[in-house]
This record gives structure tokens, C-alpha cells and sequence, in this order.
């Protein structure tokens, strides 16, 4: 036990430097915002803002109608399908019953 020395120490400075890095870069300064706008301060992250999808890509989705493209359930979504550019992720589900969002990378 007491070999460890000072080596505890560093083991714990070092994952409270890697919480503080996360902390700044990935989550935004709620303070003093109402909760009705927090979707919105999310959806202007620099991260996170390539990840949630808005109201009406959500309402799309809700429908069967990913990104405007009439693509339904179980469906392989082409690369220059709708709105879907360059470099987009695809959807190729194999269970019929459940239909997966596409995100924006």
C-alpha cells in the first residue's frame, strides 16, 4: 500500500482533467435559459447540433418519411436520396418493425 505513493493522486488529477475537458467542449452554459428554449440551445452546439434532429425531421421521422425521401420502414436509403448529401449515413434495417433515424455526421 504504500508503494503507490503519489501515483493515486496523478491516477485522479488525470480523470478530473479529462471531466473538465468535457465539461467545457461538450456541454453549453444552461444558466439563466427557460427550459422552453433548451432544445434550441442544444441544436446550436458546435457538437451536439450534428446530432438531434429538429421538429420537423422529427415529425418526418415520426410519419415514416425520413428526411422527405418516401423512404418507410426497412428500407435502404440511397447516398443522393432527398435531402440526404454526400457522405451521409445510410439506413439498412433488417428487423421490419423498427425504422432508424439518419443522422448527419
Amino acid at each position: 500500500m504504500c508503494s503507490l505513493e503519489y501515483g493515486t493522486y496523478i491516477f485522479f488529477a488525470f480523470w478530473v482533467f479529462c471531466m473538465s475537458v468535457y465539461a467545457l467542449g461538450f456541454l453549453p452554459e444552461t444558466k439563466g435559459v427557460p427550459i422552453e428554449e433548451m432544445g434550441i440551445l442544444w441544436r446550436k452546439h458546435w457538437f451536439w447540433s450534428k446530432v438531434i434532429m429538429t421538429p420537423e425531421e422529427r415529425a418526418a421521422f415520426q410519419k415514416g418519411d425520413l428526411y422527405g425521401a418516401g423512404v418507410t420502414t426497412g428500407a435502404v436509403v440511397p447516398a443522393n436520396a432527398g435531402a440526404l448529401g454526400k457522405g451521409d449515413t445510410q439506413i439498412d434495417t433488417t428487423n421490419q418493425n423498427q425504422a432508424l433515424p439518419v443522422h448527419k455526421v
